[in-house]
């Protein structure tokens, strides 16, 4: 090789592949020998070269920041001013300036996706609202798309750990945004560390925010961007948890038909800290509930340790690519391990913010919190907790000194945590026994106590094999419940198949019940009734019944379960349970002093003729279902004018079973009156209406009535729908709401054709 260029050219290569710098200067100066300005010339080539490898990979780490939204959590490695000169960083928006139907007030957040300000709605109510502008180079079009799509979802969610999205638009110069219920609070490991709770509060506080988390999988609804700013304390209520932006992730995401988290620009649509590592893996296509479990478990473990494994800084320093690499591939420290390696400055603060000696917390930390974090961040979605529930299970379980799932179920680990919950009785039955022991060798003149002792040690020893098979058993329970719970998310996923084979494996009656269950038995029973399958609809309301009795707390009319119960009891062919259903209802809810509670047990229990006894009870019910009356708007708030009709409606259905029809009348006319009804409430109406009508002698008026409600009745249970039971179309109702219209059309039908024949 006699070309000088190739000569430079292999020994330059050369020096670029020795990673050590000694090494490297090393063999620059073994070339100076030979030839000092061939070596000098090259050393001033590698550094050059090392310098923009550094810049480059110090702007791509930038860049990335910017395309995360993780601004507010990582340094700054850009300079500001060379933000400003880009065009999507210069909102055109401002305070005192309007977007649609709001007013911005002040802004309250900025990061990588967009800016949040605080706004007030201006119609059809006044309120305070969080509105967050998406930046300048989202395909707006397909956003809110996307967004529209979700909406549906996102308005089931009726959750007091979840805040509302409440709708998504564009602006006038084409950026997307989305209005948000503003929650007036701070971070959840802000509010923490300030208020410095201990690890058993952070504990209480994190199930609050799964349980939140969960209500939404069950409606089918992912968050995929699980971090501490969507995570806010709202200290205006109980400093309760509040989970925000819900459904926007997977709007601003450039590939949602693939179901990935990554933007059309190949970055990142989430938090790396906290993102799952199918979330980074460009070759997921499937992204489920599982996600938000990953992100939950990092949630607790920077609650627990003060950190999250995986560095902030660490993670912005570095390329996509190794990014990447670090979420796919690196296996994270347990939580005490990252503690204990921190330096002791970290160590006290991190301590003290716990009311905890740093040298305690590692202890804590060891052993089933490891366990259950390390489960909920497994890389492989398949070793994790199968649902949020099941993360919130092994925590109460951790609560109540139990043994946890995630922690392997050895003899010793059992025992030890039986005797941590019955210590008092285990101290004293030790001390029995040192007692006996210490008396074997005092002389056989005590063989006696000797003996005594030796049977109270098989005794003890048989009281050990019995608590250890009684937590086993409890451990498989558990097990079986999570698998049971695993049926409902793939229900609210859509994946029926799988769901029905599993539940034909687990049948429902074989369940033993606990007041956890009837989330379970909501999914199964409306998954059935929305099928015809009564029988098996029918099984779960009424084991759903049972646990409500178990559990006192919890109210069926909140989640509208009482008219579900009703409805599938009377579609089911089951008179005789749902006159039992009557008096159970009046009991328990009959004194209450909520109106839309009231309003629903008017609707579950009035279906059928009622025993005069139970509408004595119920006229109590009538001077607070009556203050809506005075000062109604017809024209006022779509979701105003629905609750006063079903009230309404209730009023009507109460009267004409009394007996009062002219007062019957006044109510049905009152709800007849709104315009733009939906089908489902006019379906509701209309019967009870031609009844009232018959009874006070307008029979044609009441065939008029009959007439319009058998044509919704026919549209809405048409053969030619892919669901019997299901409504069709947008805003159209539940299916109790269509059960409740056909079972009062059919009750008018038989008494205004046979008694209006005979008249």
């Amino acid at each position: 090789m006699d070309d000088p260029q190739e000569i430079d050219e292999v020994l330059f290569e050369t020096a670029l592949g020795i990673d050590e710098p000694a090494s490297r200067e090393a063999f620059f100066d073994l070339i100076r020998d030979g030839d000092p300005s061939r070596s000098e010339r090259l050393r001033t080539l590698a550094s050059v070269h090392m310098q923009a490898d550094r810049f480059f990979r110090k702007a791509e780490g930038a860049r990335t920041i910017v395309a995360t939204e993780a601004g507010e959590e990582l340094i700054d490695l850009t300079d500001p001013s060379a933000l400003e000169e880009t065009p999507r960083s210069t909102p055109s928006e401002g305070p005192g300036e309007r977007i649609g139907r709001y007013r911005l007030e002040k802004r309250i957040g900025e990061g990588g996706c967009g800016v949040v300000y605080l706004a007030e709605q201006l119609e059809p109510v006044r309120r305070k609202v969080a509105l967050k502008v998406i930046r300048l180079g989202m395909d707006t079009e397909r956003v809110i798309e996307r967004f529209e799509m979700e909406r549906q979802s996102l308005a089931l969610m009726d959750h007091p750990n979840i805040a509302r999205v409440l709708d998504g638009r564009a602006t006038d110069s084409g950026r997307p945004y989305f209005v948000m219920e503003w929650v007036r609070g701070a971070r959840i490991t802000d509010y923490c560390d300030v208020q410095e709770l201990s690890l058993l509060k952070r504990i209480d506080l994190f199930i609050e925010v799964c349980k939140g988390i969960q209500h939404a999988h069950q409606k089918g609804v992912i968050h995929r961007d699980i971090k501490p700013s969507n995570i806010l304390i709202d200290e205006s209520g109980g400093h309760g948890p509040k989970i925000i932006d819900f459904g926007i992730a997977k709007a601003i995401s450039g590939n949602d038909d693939l179901g990935t988290q990554h933007s059309s620009q190949d970055q990142f649509v989430g938090t790396p800290a906290y993102m799952s590592p199918e979330q980074a893996d460009r070759r997921e296509r499937d992204i489920d509930t599982r996600s938000d479990v990953y992100s939950l478990g990092m949630l607790l473990y920077e609650l627990l340790a003060g950190r999250t494994p995986f560095d902030s800084a660490e993670l912005a320093s570095v390329g996509l690519m190794e990014m990447r690499t670090i979420l796919l591939e690196r296996e994270p420290p347990v939580p005490s391990a990252l503690f204990v390696g921190m330096n002791p400055e970290d160590q006290q603060e991190i301590a003290a913010r716990r009311k905890c000696e740093p040298a305690k917390l590692p202890v804590i930390l060891k052993g089933d919190l490891d366990s259950v974090v390390m489960k909920a961040i497994e890389k492989d979605r398949s070793r994790r907790y199968e649902t949020v529930n099941g993360l919130v299970m092994d925590l109460q379980r951790y609560l109540a000194h139990e043994p946890v799932i995630a922690r392997p179920a050895k003899r010793a680990y059992v025992f030890r945590k039986f005797v941590r919950r019955n210590r008092v009785a285990v101290t004293a039955g030790s001390g029995i026994v040192l007692s006996l022991l210490l008396g074997l060798g005092i002389a056989y003149t005590y063989y006696l106590r000797e003996r005594e002792a030796l049977d109270e040690q098989v005794r003890l020893r048989k009281f050990a094999d019995a608590a250890h098979a009684n937590e086993l058993m409890r451990i498989e329970e558990a097990r079986g419940w999570e698998g049971f719970a695993h049926v409902s998310v793939l229900l609210s996923e859509g994946r029926t198949e799988e769901a029905d084979e599993q539940l034909r494996a687990t049948p429902i009656a074989s369940i033993r019940l606990s007041p956890q269950s009837s989330v379970v038995l909501r999914s199964l029973g409306n998954w059935n009734a929305l099928r015809g399958r009564w029988p098996q609809a029918t099984e779960c309301f009424m084991m759903m019944m049972k646990t409500d009795d178990m559990n006192r707390g919890q109210n069926l009319t909140t989640s509208l379960d009482l008219v579900a119960i009703s409805s599938v009891l009377i579609e089911g062919g089951k008179p005789h349970d749902y006159r039992a259903f009557q008096a159970w209802a009046t009991d328990r809810y009959g004194s209450t002093s909520s109106a839309p509670d009231a309003s629903r047990l008017l609707h579950a229990i009035l279906l059928a003729p009622v025993d005069p006894q139970l509408l004595n009870r119920l006229e109590a019910l009538k001077p607070m279902m009556q203050e809506f009356e005075e000062g109604i708007e017809l024209e006022g708030y779509r979701r105003e004018r629905e609750l006063a009709q079903w009230r309404a409606f209730g009023l009507a259905l109460l009267e004409y079973r009394q007996g009062n029809y002219q007062q019957a009348k006044r109510w049905s006319d009152f709800a007849l009156s709104f315009k733009e009804s939906r089908d489902y409430i006019r379906g509701a109406l209309e019967p009870v209406h031609a009844m009232i009508c018959f009874q006070l002698g307008d029979l044609e008026a009441a065939r008029e009535d009959l007439g319009r409600c058998r044509k919704r009745i026919e549209k809405a249970f048409s053969p030619e729908l892919p669901a019997a039971y299901e409504p069709f179309g947008q805003y159209q109702g539940f299916w109790w709401d269509w059960i409740i219209a056909r079972t009062l059309f059919r009750e008018a039908e038989s008494v205004i054709s046979v008694e209006g024949e005979g008249g």
